[in-house]
């Protein structure tokens, strides 16, 4: 068995974080707005970080680090979704 259980555990509970907030984003979106960014943000920083752990674990094969990419670009991706959400929240 895994000594090292902490990733997988913060996983699940962020994991449950995420799907708590959007719940309550699909019951009632006007009162719980601000949460859409936090949704973004939570999704992004578990991508990134799942894509840097798998790099550092791959050593160094060039294609698997290539492939270990596409998570980070995906955090990338949902942490610009996550600004918009923002400035469209502060600026409506």
């Amino acid at each position: 068995m895994r000594d090292n259980y902490i990733p997988y555990v913060a996983r699940i509970v962020t994991g449950s974080v995420i799907v708590v907030s959007a719940i309550l984003l699909f019951i009632d979106a006007e009162t719980w707005r601000i949460l859409f960014p936090f949704v973004f943000f939570v999704s992004s920083a578990v991508c990134t970080l799942d894509g840097i752990l798998l790099i550092r674990r791959t050593g160094g094969d060039f294609r698997a680090h290539l492939i270990y990419m596409i998570p980070i670009v995906i955090g990338a991706a949902l942490f610009v979704f996550g600004v918009i959400s923002v400035l469209t929240i502060m600026f409506r």
